[in-house]
């Protein structure tokens, strides 16, 4: 008999937490009183998947980040490379424009009917002046940083994981340093699985005493933020991809045909990984890249140019600030797009960081991250298409470096004229 694999089970949780929360919003009058006990009594096992993550959010996003830029490899980055990081950076900033657009456009979270008072949050933020803000992104203490991560302080342990990150590009990459740091990433994400593990559980209390206690808004907006964040990619897919092909002057259609098999790969995997070595074929064999830049391109893709992460982030954090009715500020936007830029160039590409980047995120901007588990019950279906967008990102901009490349027969030909 098949096993059924976790994301399947969160999907059942979906369904099954909705289905009761309907059966339980629809009963009698003389029942509500102890269902909304009963309610009470179970509310805080639907919490218990976001305590876990928040446990981790530190160490991930921390050593995420180091190994990110450690792997850039200080002096060592190539040509190749340097052109990568100059497109990756183009394409990110298109997405997070993209999302910031169709989100502010769309309002998928307007339904929603829980108003959280952040206000004092928000206050505080706009006392001091943007500058005194920047400055403050440099912790004095790393150590109080990490303290009040979940209170706002992500961004300081970022700008202190990229200062490490920096200094440790030029260090071998067997130096313990860059071990210990590893195996501290590895042992989060290992964390992070065994949330994964109770998130069915954990999701259908959370939908279920959502419905009972807010209604039916959120689970109608909750729809319509899939349909947002799939408008997006399709936007990044359809339009920025295929301008960019067109700007080499590939056919867009002709280029996603040839890598169909590594479309169907990210959509049956979710995983960048797994994806990679698919894609590294088809480049050479289907699509005519020259294996030196393809195989440098896609390698720097498996950390870098994660344009459906960065989209993400930026619209999984203000669909809930729109849920909760949070009104953000100018530095509130400037502070969740920086920090998604930076993910989507070279946060390390690990599926499973994703969800604690994102309650890291929500805490910073102030946002109520308890209500992150409604994004997560969604979010099997959605890694599919995000993993293809973030491959197909890579691939096209391993075709735009290889069109500019200078072809192996003009090199003959120079070398045949010196010997004439």
């Amino acid at each position: 008999m098949k096993k059924i694999k976790i994301g399947s089970w969160i999907f059942i949780g979906l369904i099954v937490g909705t289905l009761a929360g309907i059966i339980a919003k629809s009963a009698p009058a003389p029942l509500q009183p102890t269902i909304l006990d009963f309610v009470e009594q179970i509310k805080p096992l639907g919490g218990l998947f976001n305590r876990i993550i928040f446990m981790v959010v530190v160490p991930i996003v921390f050593c995420s980040l180091v190994s990110g830029i450690a792997s850039m490899g200080g002096g060592k980055i190539s040509a190749v490379g340097a052109k990568y990081y100059k497109l990756a950076a183009v394409m990110v900033a298109a997405s997070i424009v993209i999302a910031f657009t169709l989100v502010t456009i769309v309002k998928p979270g307007k339904n929603a009917s829980e108003i959280v008072n952040a206000a004092p949050a928000i206050a505080e933020l706009q006392k001091q002046p943007i500058l005194q803000t920047i400055v403050e992104f440099v912790p004095s203490n790393p150590f109080e940083a990490i303290v009040n991560a979940n209170k706002g302080g992500l961004i300081p342990i970022m700008v202190f994981a990229a200062f490490i990150g920096f200094s440790l590009a030029g260090r071998p990459n067997d130096s313990i340093l860059r071990k210990v740091n590893d195996e501290i990433l590895a042992v989060s994400i290992r964390v992070v699985d065994f949330a994964m593990f109770i998130a069915p559980i954990s999701i259908t209390i959370l939908i279920f005493t959502t419905i009972v206690t807010t209604g039916f808004d959120r689970m109608a907006s909750l729809m319509s933020y899939v349909g947002v964040l799939l408008g997006a990619l399709a936007i990044q897919q359809c339009v920025v991809f295929s301008a960019v092909l067109i700007s080499v002057k590939k056919s867009p259609l002709k280029f996603w045909s040839d890598a169909r098999e590594v479309i169907a790969t990210a959509l049956a995997t979710a995983s960048s990984a797994v994806t990679t070595p698919v894609a590294m074929r088809v480049a050479e064999e289907k699509l005519g890249m020259k294996p030196d830049v393809s195989r440098v391109v896609l390698t720097l893709g498996v950390t870098g140019a994660k344009t459906a992460t960065s989209m993400f982030q930026v619209i999984a954090v203000l669909f809930v600030a729109q849920m909760a009715n949070v009104e953000l500020t100018l530095t509130h936007y400037a502070l969740l797009s920086l920090t998604a830029f930076v993910s989507g160039i070279v946060t390390a590409g690990i599926p499973s960081a994703a969800i604690p980047v994102i309650a890291g995120l929500m805490a910073t901007v102030s946002v109520p991250a308890e209500l992150i588990g409604l994004i997560v019950s969604v979010d099997r279906i959605l890694d599919m298409f995000r993993t293809a967008v973030n491959v197909n990102g890579n691939l096209v901009i391993a075709e735009a470096i290889a069109g500019k490349a200078p072809t192996k027969p003009a090199t003959k030909s120079r070398t045949s004229k010196r010997k004439r």
